[in-house]
């Protein structure tokens, strides 16, 4: 299956080219700079659906569908514990 987002990336980047080509043909600084900026997007967008792929492969599951609401709650439940953990063992002291 094709990853839509390193698409999207591809075709920012091409975007961006053609635009340093527009820009660089009419002598204009401010149509080839947008044109960098674009390509330097794609090509970020691009890592990110590599990395994002990566990790799905790792995990063995797709992390879009996770909200982000229990992702938080479940920190702020870590958290609490750590901090329960902590009162409740306060003379434990950490490995060196």
């Amino acid at each position: 299956m094709v990853d839509k987002e390193k698409v999207k990336g591809k075709a920012e980047q091409l975007k961006g080219k053609v635009e340093q080509a527009v820009g660089k043909a009419t002598g204009s600084e401010e149509t080839q700079a947008r044109g960098t900026v674009h390509e330097a997007q794609g090509k970020a967008r691009e890592k990110v659906a590599d990395v994002k792929g990566k990790v799905k492969r790792l995990l063995g599951f797709d992390l879009t569908g996770i909200n982000r609401g229990s992702v938080f709650v479940s920190a702020v439940g870590a958290v609490i514990l750590i901090v329960i953990f902590r009162v409740l063992a306060p003379g434990r002291r950490q490995p060196a």
